[in-house]
């Protein structure tokens, strides 16, 4: 199922013109599959090596993209609630006014969600990190962006 929706989101950002990427490179693949799974939110130096997050390679990787957006959306449809998080943060900055719309069945499903900041777990509401990507909370980690230290 999620090959399935990772071939129809790059066959769709193939469609919408050359500068789209035609197919998905193994790293590609592997970091869209990844996101899919991913069970903690977090941005920046996590746990007790302070490394990033996975969660936050495969948003990296996908973000870097030209089909960054229809994958991300793709995330929205097939994705745990913690990687529609970060598909929510890539679309918030590719397509700023789809936002809200997709944003809203993340928001009124409001599940638990698990949170790492530093090397604190914790659990928190979706919408709340909703209402905080939103507030571009956390633009600074988009790929291109000045990144927090």
């Amino acid at each position: 199922m999620h090959r399935l929706s990772l071939i129809a989101a790059l066959t769709l950002a193939a469609c919408q013109g050359p500068a789209a990427e035609s197919s998905a490179t193994p790293l590609l693949q592997q970091a869209y599959e990844q996101l899919l799974s991913i069970r903690s939110f977090a941005f920046g130096a996590t746990g007790r090596a302070g490394m990033s997050s996975p969660g936050e390679h495969s948003f990296r990787t996908l973000a870097a993209t030209t089909n960054g957006l229809p994958l991300f959306k793709a995330a929205l449809t097939n994705g745990t609630t913690e990687a529609k998080l970060y598909a929510l943060c890539g679309i918030r900055h590719l397509a700023p006014e789809q936002f809200d719309a997709l944003a809203a069945p993340v928001t009124t499903a409001d599940a638990r969600v698990s949170l790492m900041v530093g090397c604190i777990q914790m659990q928190m509401r979706a919408s709340n990190i909703v209402a905080q990507i939103k507030s571009g909370s956390y633009d600074d980690w988009f790929p291109g962006e000045k990144c927090r230290p």
